[in-house]
C-alpha cells in the first residue's frame, strides 16, 4: 500500500503544480490546493482523474478518488485557508465518491 499511496500522491501533485494549483495542505492522502482560476481547478482534477484511472492499482483492490471543487474567496493566513468557501469544499468532498464534485459561488 505504501508504494501505491507514493504514485497516488506524485499523480495528484503533479496534476495540481501542472495546472498552476498550489498545495496549502495534505491531510492522509487528501490533498488540498488553491488556484487563481476555477478552470485550472478543473483541468486538474480530470488530469488526476485520467492519470489514476490509467494506473493498475490491482495490487491494493483497487482505488477510489474523490474530489470536490468549490469556487469562491478564501482567507489566506501562515500559507493555510480558511472561511466559508473552504467550509463549503469540505462537505462537497464528504458526500463524493469516485466523483467530481464542482459548485460554483451563489450570484447575489
Amino acid at each position: 500500500m505504501q508504494a501505491a499511496v507514493r504514485r497516488h500522491d506524485a499523480l495528484v501533485r503533479g496534476a495540481i503544480e501542472r495546472n498552476g494549483g498550489y498545495v496549502f495542505k495534505t491531510v492522509g492522502d487528501a490533498f488540498c490546493a488553491a488556484f487563481r482560476m476555477a478552470p485550472e481547478a478543473l483541468r486538474a482534477a480530470l488530469d488526476a482523474q485520467r492519470e489514476i484511472g490509467a494506473e493498475d492499482w490491482s495490487a491494493v483492490g483497487g482505488l477510489r478518488v474523490r474530489m470536490a471543487i468549490h469556487t469562491g474567496v478564501a482567507d489566506e493566513r501562515d500559507g493555510d485557508y480558511f472561511g466559508p468557501t473552504v467550509n463549503r469544499v469540505a462537505r462537497l468532498l464528504a458526500v463524493g465518491g469516485g466523483q467530481v464534485l464542482l459548485r460554483g459561488q451563489p450570484k447575489n
